[in-house]
């Protein structure tokens, strides 16, 4: 393999990653933000008669 081809390579599968940061990181948000969410539903101590 030429040194040349394998920086084309790399060059490509970087670009790759960084254009799939635009679809992967909000994806990470909302299931870190619906994950976060649930486990306060599950943790928090609801009092009934008292607004929060």
């Amino acid at each position: 393999m030429r040194l040349g081809s394998a920086a084309a390579g790399l060059t490509v599968w970087s670009g790759a990653l960084l254009s799939s940061l635009c679809c992967l990181l909000p994806l990470a948000v909302i299931v870190l933000g619906l994950g976060s969410g649930a486990f306060m539903a599950v943790t928090i101590r609801r009092r009934h008669g008292v607004l929060p």
